[in-house]
């Protein structure tokens, strides 16, 4: 999980500004309308901030601090201010603010997966040559599966028949895969990666024996 650093920019601002307005001694003609858009701005903000797949658990924390810790509880801290008095219908407004970006930022959001996901599913599809078809990548999954329970046959034939099959359950099982759980393989290969490399350069080269080279 990476933070977008022009997001986190663009936050920070929108925090400073939503301080002012709250604790600033302002009389404004659309003050309900101010608190929705606010807080529907900041919620879409602290969204974004942060890229990752976990739709579920982004969801979350983002109801969790924008939704109720700052629409409802920055009410309560206006409250203590002299100036200020508390109003349930502000409250209203910001919980009905930030709740309509954290719906429409999650459905953006799993449209935003469903495109990667089709991507990645095409790239593993474009490893099937395109002369072959449905039906003939469905007879090698069958002869695949019958291979398993010991009707396996020598032959060229049947090796191809083998690789579709194989290929073509790959396909399946990768369209059947969360989102959630690619994201987790794809970082847990990376860092297998970055630490293969690691072991790679730690190795200390072996020493020449003069003896073996003469």
């Amino acid at each position: 999980m990476r933070i977008r650093p022009s997001i986190l920019l663009a936050f920070l601002l929108g925090l400073l500004f939503a301080a002012y307005l709250g604790f600033a001694e302002l009389s404004l003609p659309n003050d309900k309308l101010v608190h929705f858009l606010t807080f529907f701005t900041l919620t879409a903000l602290f969204y974004w901030l942060f890229e990752t797949s976990h739709t579920r658990y982004i969801r979350n924390v983002t109801l969790l601090v924008c939704t109720l810790g700052a629409g409802v509880g920055s009410e309560f801290v206006q409250s203590l201010v002299p100036y200020r008095t508390f109003d349930f219908k502000d409250i209203i407004c910001n919980v009905f603010g930030s709740g309509l970006a954290v719906v429409l930022s999650q459905i953006w959001h799993k449209r935003l997966l469903v495109k990667r996901r089709e991507l990645r599913y095409l790239q593993l599809r474009q490893s099937i040559p395109d002369e072959l078809d449905d039906e003939e990548m469905n007879v090698g999954l069958q002869f695949e599966l019958n291979s398993n329970h010991g009707d396996n046959e020598g032959g060229l034939g049947n090796n191809t028949n083998t690789t579709i099959g194989r290929l073509s359950n790959d396909l399946a099982i990768f369209d059947s895969i969360p989102e959630d759980e690619l994201e987790d393989a794809e970082e847990e290969a990376q860092q297998q990666q970055q630490q293969g490399v690691v072991n790679l350069l730690n190795v200390a080269p072996e020493p020449v024996n003069p003896q073996r080279v003469l």
